[in-house]
Protein backbone atom coordinates (compact mmCIF):
# COMPACT_ATOMS: atom_id res chain seq x y z
CA UNK A 1 0.00 0.00 0.00
CA UNK A 2 1.46 3.52 -1.35
CA UNK A 3 2.11 6.02 2.26
CA UNK A 4 -0.84 8.17 2.72
CA UNK A 5 -0.30 11.36 4.69
CA UNK A 6 -3.33 13.02 6.23
CA UNK A 7 -4.39 16.62 6.22
CA UNK A 8 -5.08 18.97 9.29
CA UNK A 9 -8.53 19.54 10.19
CA UNK A 10 -8.54 23.67 10.03
CA UNK A 11 -7.61 25.40 7.20
CA UNK A 12 -5.00 27.51 9.43
CA UNK A 13 -2.97 24.53 10.24
CA UNK A 14 0.76 24.12 8.40
CA UNK A 15 1.25 21.16 7.34
CA UNK A 16 -0.21 19.63 4.53
CA UNK A 17 -0.69 16.25 2.81
CA UNK A 18 -3.39 14.10 1.48
CA UNK A 19 -7.01 16.05 1.07
CA UNK A 20 -8.97 12.85 1.13
CA UNK A 21 -9.38 13.11 4.97
CA UNK A 22 -9.59 16.75 5.59
CA UNK A 23 -12.11 17.49 2.97
CA UNK A 24 -15.03 16.34 4.09
CA UNK A 25 -14.11 16.66 8.19
CA UNK A 26 -16.76 19.90 9.56
CA UNK A 27 -16.13 21.72 11.92
CA UNK A 28 -17.52 20.61 14.96
CA UNK A 29 -17.85 16.47 13.80
CA UNK A 30 -16.10 14.66 16.77
CA UNK A 31 -16.42 10.86 17.19
CA UNK A 32 -14.27 11.51 20.06
CA UNK A 33 -15.41 13.53 22.86
CA UNK A 34 -13.54 16.36 23.83
CA UNK A 35 -10.40 15.59 21.26
CA UNK A 36 -9.39 17.07 18.42
CA UNK A 37 -12.11 16.27 15.24
CA UNK A 38 -11.49 12.85 14.82
CA UNK A 39 -13.41 10.50 12.50
CA UNK A 40 -12.28 7.67 9.77
CA UNK A 41 -11.71 10.45 7.31
CA UNK A 42 -9.35 12.51 9.26
CA UNK A 43 -6.84 9.59 10.20
CA UNK A 44 -3.91 8.48 8.35
CA UNK A 45 -3.95 4.83 6.76
CA UNK A 46 0.18 4.78 6.78
CA UNK A 47 2.62 7.05 7.12
CA UNK A 48 6.31 7.55 6.05
CA UNK A 49 9.11 6.95 8.45
CA UNK A 50 8.96 8.48 11.56
CA UNK A 51 5.61 10.62 13.24
CA UNK A 52 3.75 13.33 11.60
CA UNK A 53 3.23 16.44 14.27
CA UNK A 54 0.37 18.57 13.10
CA UNK A 55 0.58 22.34 14.15
CA UNK A 56 -1.89 25.37 14.45
CA UNK A 57 -0.87 28.89 12.65
CA UNK A 58 0.85 29.47 16.18
CA UNK A 59 3.38 26.42 15.67
CA UNK A 60 1.17 24.59 18.48
CA UNK A 61 1.01 21.07 18.37
CA UNK A 62 -2.57 19.87 17.84
CA UNK A 63 -1.61 15.77 17.46
CA UNK A 64 0.67 13.32 16.54
CA UNK A 65 0.71 9.97 14.80
CA UNK A 66 3.60 7.37 14.72
CA UNK A 67 3.76 4.16 13.62
CA UNK A 68 4.78 1.08 15.25
CA UNK A 69 6.83 -1.77 14.65
CA UNK A 70 3.61 -3.79 12.85
CA UNK A 71 2.16 -0.86 11.30
CA UNK A 72 -0.56 0.25 13.58
CA UNK A 73 -0.89 4.23 13.75
CA UNK A 74 -1.53 5.78 16.96
CA UNK A 75 -3.00 9.28 16.77
CA UNK A 76 -2.55 11.34 20.45
CA UNK A 77 -3.68 14.38 21.40
CA UNK A 78 -1.73 17.47 22.17
CA UNK A 79 -1.38 16.41 25.54
CA UNK A 80 -0.44 13.03 24.78
CA UNK A 81 -3.92 11.18 24.77
CA UNK A 82 -4.38 8.12 22.50
CA UNK A 83 -7.55 9.79 20.57
CA UNK A 84 -6.70 7.08 17.83
CA UNK A 85 -5.98 3.82 16.49
CA UNK A 86 -5.49 2.55 12.85
CA UNK A 87 -4.47 -1.36 12.22
CA UNK A 88 -4.60 -2.55 8.37
CA UNK A 89 -5.01 -6.22 7.01
CA UNK A 90 -3.12 -6.94 4.07
CA UNK A 91 -4.88 -10.15 1.73
CA UNK A 92 -3.24 -10.86 -1.61
CA UNK A 93 -3.84 -7.00 -3.16
CA UNK A 94 -6.57 -5.71 -0.83
CA UNK A 95 -6.05 -4.32 2.24
CA UNK A 96 -8.42 -3.11 5.33
CA UNK A 97 -7.70 -0.11 7.76
CA UNK A 98 -9.60 -0.30 10.78
CA UNK A 99 -10.32 3.10 12.73
CA UNK A 100 -10.85 3.14 16.46
CA UNK A 101 -11.14 6.37 18.99
CA UNK A 102 -9.45 6.72 21.96
CA UNK A 103 -11.88 4.05 23.91
CA UNK A 104 -11.23 1.29 21.56
CA UNK A 105 -14.96 1.93 19.76
CA UNK A 106 -14.56 1.36 15.64
CA UNK A 107 -15.42 4.65 14.01
CA UNK A 108 -14.53 3.47 10.38
CA UNK A 109 -12.24 1.46 8.19
CA UNK A 110 -10.80 2.15 4.32
CA UNK A 111 -10.87 -0.91 2.03
CA UNK A 112 -7.82 -0.48 -0.63
CA UNK A 113 -8.58 -2.56 -3.68
CA UNK A 114 -6.34 -4.22 -6.36
CA UNK A 115 -7.13 -1.42 -8.72
CA UNK A 116 -5.46 1.23 -6.07
CA UNK A 117 -9.55 2.72 -5.22
CA UNK A 118 -9.78 3.44 -1.45
CA UNK A 119 -13.12 3.28 0.10
CA UNK A 120 -13.75 5.29 3.84
CA UNK A 121 -16.79 4.02 5.74
CA UNK A 122 -17.99 5.46 8.65
CA UNK A 123 -18.77 3.51 11.68
CA UNK A 124 -22.52 3.00 10.19
CA UNK A 125 -20.93 1.24 6.98
CA UNK A 126 -21.90 4.25 4.67
CA UNK A 127 -19.55 5.60 2.80
CA UNK A 128 -18.19 8.55 3.38
CA UNK A 129 -15.03 9.37 0.81
CA UNK A 130 -13.83 7.65 -2.60
CA UNK A 131 -10.32 7.98 -3.38
CA UNK A 132 -9.24 6.75 -7.09
CA UNK A 133 -6.09 6.75 -9.28
CA UNK A 134 -4.93 6.95 -12.89
CA UNK A 135 -0.89 6.82 -13.55
CA UNK A 136 0.50 7.49 -16.66
CA UNK A 137 3.85 7.66 -16.55
CA UNK A 138 5.30 9.48 -14.26
CA UNK A 139 2.99 11.47 -13.23
CA UNK A 140 -0.66 10.43 -11.71
CA UNK A 141 -3.98 12.04 -10.74
CA UNK A 142 -6.15 11.05 -7.48
CA UNK A 143 -10.21 11.96 -7.88
CA UNK A 144 -11.87 12.51 -4.66
CA UNK A 145 -15.68 11.87 -4.38
CA UNK A 146 -18.03 12.07 -1.56
CA UNK A 147 -20.34 9.75 -0.41
CA UNK A 148 -23.03 10.60 -2.60
CA UNK A 149 -20.41 10.40 -5.77
CA UNK A 150 -20.01 14.06 -6.22
CA UNK A 151 -16.27 15.46 -6.88
CA UNK A 152 -14.79 17.20 -4.24
CA UNK A 153 -11.34 17.89 -6.17
CA UNK A 154 -8.68 16.18 -7.59
CA UNK A 155 -4.82 15.61 -6.87
CA UNK A 156 -2.86 15.86 -9.77
CA UNK A 157 1.46 14.76 -9.62
CA UNK A 158 3.47 16.03 -12.35
CA UNK A 159 6.45 13.63 -13.29
CA UNK A 160 8.93 16.08 -11.55
CA UNK A 161 6.87 15.58 -8.37
CA UNK A 162 5.23 18.77 -8.83
CA UNK A 163 1.47 18.71 -6.90
CA UNK A 164 -1.65 20.94 -8.09
CA UNK A 165 -5.40 20.56 -6.29
CA UNK A 166 -8.34 21.38 -7.99
CA UNK A 167 -11.85 21.99 -6.13
CA UNK A 168 -14.69 20.65 -7.97
CA UNK A 169 -15.09 23.38 -10.32
CA UNK A 170 -11.37 22.64 -11.71
CA UNK A 171 -10.18 25.72 -9.86
CA UNK A 172 -6.66 25.89 -8.63
CA UNK A 173 -6.87 25.80 -4.62
CA UNK A 174 -5.18 24.41 -1.62
CA UNK A 175 -5.01 20.78 -0.55
CA UNK A 176 -7.89 21.07 1.40
CA UNK A 177 -10.00 22.24 -1.62
CA UNK A 178 -10.55 25.82 -0.36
Amino acid sequence: MKPILFLCLAANLTMAGDPKQAAIQGAGDSTSKGNPAVSASTLPTALPKGAVTERDGAGKIVRQSSASSTGAVTTRDANGRIIATSTTTTSGQTATTTHRDGNGRIIGNTYTSPTGTETTRDDRGRITITASTTTAGDSSTTTYRDGSGRIIGTKYVSPAGNVTYRDASGRICGPDFK
